[in-house]
């Protein structure tokens, strides 16, 4: 086949046969890269694409007639009914996950909402404020060594009782793995990380005879003696709360009452059960498990059930750290939106993702970013992708189940990389990612499950779209009411001029803090390690000096305080007070602005030189919340909620 049919073909099956770069130049990927894809998709490019659905996802504001493929099939609904195929769907069949069941098969049939969730108070043209908060990096008196959910719930009352909390992703690493730092590289989005669990919470340690208590009281004093050093030590911090987990654990059928909530809690979902399974056979078999011996790799072989019967109490064991968290996690006071989680793009593909979903998640591919002007060499995110066909095959249960996790206990989601639901960039093992290529997703599909998850959760949607942005996409989004991300950082325009769909922030973890840019110290730091060479550190150096010179002008011409001012915490405050002043739904402070934190908690692009993700705040919670200049920093996100 001649490249120039490959091309055409390869564009017929969703992958893009080249990208429009930063500079708006055209750049034809690899056809290689063509063949790599078609072929992790499954996909012969000799093959013309069915027409026949994979699954049908449709909504009462866009009706459709019923292709000819499934006619004649009939309804089996979710709650196990049966019901007419009508005319022209969804007719009146109810929102849900249903069936086509006919001649053709089985094909799976979405009903979703038009739109997602909104609280009244913004449908009715309220505003609510809130923090983005790196959970991990709070500490207080009661901390072992890293942030936990009892921190989480003290915090509201620290910082003034804002509508929500933004919080980085809770996702579960691999039980072996707990020091690869990052939040956004989990081995699951569907599961939450033991380290968030506060261990002296947990009802059980009330419950203690005394020679456990006193064993329990010497691992609490190791856990605090950890809290406060320059580094998170998450290896530490998980062996100290891995022993009294399995302590307390060990006392759970003292009280019939828990063991009971234990059990209801492992039969509500299957997919808990196969998790803590995963978990202990990864800690049998550490590394890929890929490498796995053969009856493991299967998670609806024989060989899993009977390394689950043989160790029943460790999966247990895991199961209920996840009852804890998800105890905990709705255990936090109550707030005007509530906890906002976090998303991320995806999970590692030596995690339970890809073992437990491998129709779904591809093999041989990673997902990034293709050159640009901040990333000349263009970004590999290491994270495998979910296969377009293989979700819609599923009836898109793998993505529905993790939204619906992330969704759990809380009133609103942010969706990292939301361009994702429309298209994400794959680069082949091996490549760079200048030869990657884009593959197209059905945006219209994804974007109506996650509406679906929303208003059965009662949950707000906040789209993460910075960056590269197709242009339709924006208008889809806020079509469905999920929120647009706006950040002063990047917006030239006025205060008022900020789009009302959306939620405005100063800044996110990927960028400098208020502190390190208004100093000159984030940057003098990219130099010091490495990531920037002299020439190009002095050549930012100089850019960075007239941004910060227009950014003052911009407070200044809303007539803000603190606009000139040399304390880097006068300008969080006026940068609050600008993003107080949009109409945007919700307006967000970062909370290591607050404090005037001068480092970022992540660098893009580094491993070794930065200590991603591993950064406490330099002030512990009791502080935060005596400290009246944090108080003083909010208090214009307050003041705009609250008019």
């Amino acid at each position: 086949m001649h490249d120039d049919e490959l091309r055409r073909r390869a564009d017929l099956h969703g992958v893009s046969p080249g990208y429009h770069d930063a500079y708006g130049q055209w750049r034809d990927s690899p056809v290689e890269t063509l063949r790599a894809v078609l072929a992790a998709m499954g996909i012969d490019p000799a093959d013309e694409p069915s027409a026949a659905p994979r699954a049908l996802v449709v909504r009462p504001g866009a009706p459709v007639a019923v292709p000819d493929g499934v006619r004649g099939a009939t309804v089996a609904l979710e709650d196990g009914g049966e019901a007419a195929l009508p005319d022209v769907l969804p007719g009146p069949l109810p929102p849900g996950y249903h069936a086509l069941v006919g001649p053709h098969g089985r094909t799976p049939l979405l009903v979703v909402p038009d739109r997602a969730h909104l609280p009244e108070r913004l449908a009715q043209g309220g505003r609510m404020w809130g923090v983005a908060v790196q959970l991990y990096a709070v500490h207080g008196a009661t901390s072992w060594g890293i942030g936990d959910l009892a921190d989480l719930a003290r915090l509201p009352a620290a910082l003034g009782e804002p509508d929500f909390l933004l919080l980085n992703p809770l996702h579960a690493p691999a039980p072996t793995a707990y020091q690869q730092p990052s939040p956004y590289y989990a081995a699951t989005r569907r599961f939450r990380n033991p380290l968030a669990i506060a261990i002296e919470a947990i009802p059980e340690a009330t419950r203690l005879a005394p020679g456990e208590r006193a064993q329990l009281d010497r691992l609490a004093a190791r856990g605090r003696a950890l809290t406060g050093g320059e580094r998170i030590d998450r290896d530490a911090i998980w062996a100290l709360k891995r022993d009294a987990l399995s302590l307390l654990h060990a006392t759970i059928g003292r009280d019939p009452s828990r063991r009971a909530a234990l059990d209801r809690f492992r039969a509500r979902d299957p997919e808990i059960d196969r998790f803590a399974t995963w978990c202990v056979l990864a800690e049998t078999f550490p590394g890929d498990w890929r490498g796995w011996p053969d009856d493991l790799r299967d998670p609806a072989g024989a060989g899993v059930a009977r390394r689950a019967a043989a160790d029943p109490g460790r999966v247990d064991l895991f199961a209920y750290m996840q009852l804890l968290l998800d105890e905990q996690l709705a255990a936090v006071p109550p707030l005007g939106l509530g906890v906002m989680t976090d998303l991320a793009v995806g999970a590692a593909r030596d995690g339970y993702e890809a073992w437990a979903h491998q129709g779904v998640v591809v093999d041989g591919m990673k997902v990034g970013a293709p050159p640009d002007l901040l990333g000349p060499f263009g970004q590999d995110w290491g994270l495998p992708p979910l296969s377009p066909g293989g979700l819609a095959a599923a009836g898109y249960e793998p993505l529905a189940g993790i939204v619906r996790a992330a969704m759990e206990h809380a009133g609103g989601l942010r969706i990292d990389h939301v361009m994702g639901l429309s298209r994400l960039f794959w680069i082949p093992d091996g490549a760079t990612p200048a030869d990657g290529a884009y593959v197209r997703y059905p945006v219209d599909d994804l974007l109506g499950v996650v509406a679906l998850e929303s208003q059965r959760a009662r949950c707000l949607v906040v789209g993460e779209d910075l960056g590269v942005v197709e242009p339709a996409l924006r208008d889809a989004l806020a079509a469905r009411d999920i929120l647009s991300y706006r950040l002063a950082w990047f917006e030239e325009r006025p205060a008022a001029e900020f789009p009302r769909v959306a939620m405005a922030a100063v800044t996110t973890h990927d960028l400098p803090t208020v502190a390190g840019f208004m100093s000159g110290g984030d940057l003098a730091h990219l130099r010091e390690i490495g990531v920037l060479d002299d020439e190009t550190a002095a050549r930012f150096g100089e850019r960075e000096q007239g941004e910060r010179q227009r950014l003052r002008e911009r407070l200044a011409s809303e007539s803000i305080d603190g606009a000139w001012s040399d304390d880097p915490r006068d300008v969080a405050r006026a940068l609050h007070a600008f993003v107080g002043r949009t109409p945007c739904m919700l307006a967000c402070a970062s909370l290591d602005d607050a404090v005037g934190a001068a480092q970022r908690p992540n660098v893009p692009g580094t491993i070794d030189q930065h200590p991603n993700w591993r950064l406490p705040l330099p002030v512990s919670l009791e502080q935060i919340a005596a400290d009246p200049i944090v108080r003083a920093s909010l208090a214009p996100l307050a003041a705009r909620a609250a008019g």
